[in-house]
């Protein structure tokens, strides 16, 4: 049960799921809200139209594994990874909405791009500012800041983009992974809407037949990688659970 507070009325809220297996439904009081089929991928589903504020939600997620063979191994069923409630005003940052990529790093002054997706579930037309700042994350220190504004049609989505420039720019590398935090907000001016934050590394990254894969100008052999989850072979571990 979802008990969801009365000054919750009016917002966007949502469930994140890290990874269910598989095929499932979600219904928050007897509503189908959403169905997610694969079992290995994160999704949201949005439950805004059926919460009651101020009062007790049944939430039930249903999944079916009975379909076999439906993997290349046991991987765990049901809910194996995280499940987060999402909460947000009616105009704000999509989730998983920033997203950033080096453009070229030039005597050690880093071009980055960075588009922030905002979301309008309002009835009205927006026109806000979109501030987005970098920090050094190991002690966050600003490294850079800038704004954009943008206008977002009532019910659509659309996105703010900014190119920054990075001076002194700490690159990472597989043997020196260091890490930038790009904070997001949404403001008028006066007032900050919302919220968002996610990590990112400044390197250049280049393949072609002749050198092969480029990690910032070096060449780099690939021995392979795992994109499983902890021993996936043999079923979820229980710090996933």
């Amino acid at each position: 049960m979802l008990e969801i507070p009365e000054d919750m009325a009016g917002k966007r809220i949502l469930a994140e799921f890290d990874g269910s297996y598989m095929n499932t439904t979600v219904s928050l009081n007897g509503h189908v809200s959403d169905k997610h089929h694969y079992g290995y991928t994160p999704f949201h589903v949005d439950l805004t139209r059926y919460i009651k504020a101020g009062q007790q939600n049944r939430l039930e997620v249903c999944v079916n594994s009975e379909a076999q063979p439906n993997g290349r191994w046991y991987s765990g069923g049901g809910l194996y990874r995280h499940v987060d409630l999402l909460t947000a005003p009616k105009l704000h940052i999509a989730p998983w909405g920033i997203y950033a990529y080096t453009a070229h790093v030039v005597n050690g002054i880093a071009a980055v791009v960075v588009e922030t997706a905002v979301e309008n579930h309002t009835a009205e037309d927006a026109d806000i500012w979109a501030v987005l700042t970098f920090l050094k994350d190991a002690d966050q220190t600003k490294a850079a800041s800038d704004r954009v504004k943008v206008h977002i049609p009532a019910g659509e989505t659309r996105t703010a983009r900014i190119k920054m420039a990075i001076e002194g720019a700490d690159i990472w590398d597989i043997d020196a992974p260091k890490l930038y935090r790009i904070k997001a907000e949404l403001t008028d001016g006066e007032t900050v809407f919302d919220t968002d934050e996610t990590l990112f590394g400044i390197r250049t990254i280049s393949v072609d037949a002749k050198n092969g894969f480029l990690l910032n100008g070096r060449r780099l052999n690939l021995k392979g990688g795992c994109v499983h989850h902890d021993n996936g072979i043999l079923g979820a571990s229980p710090s996933e659970l």
